[in-house]
């Protein structure tokens, strides 16, 4: 039973950061949230798109 409270606990605690940063999310001062989530966001691999690639379409030879 505590276990169950205590993950409840930090669920609704994340859950008030993460709002608290959606509703506050460009303000003169720079937040450690928002410093840390950019940096996570710049460590992510960034997908390329081919310029031969077409939406709603096969590669030849792929069925």
């Amino acid at each position: 039973m505590p276990s169950i409270l205590i993950a409840m606990v930090v669920i609704l605690a994340l859950a008030g950061l993460v709002i608290y940063y959606v509703a506050y999310p460009h303000r003169d001062e720079e937040s450690g949230l928002g410093e840390t989530l950019r940096d996570m966001g710049d460590r992510l691999p960034i997908l390329e798109e081919d310029p031969g690639d077409t939406p709603g379409r096969h590669a030849p030879g792929t069925d």
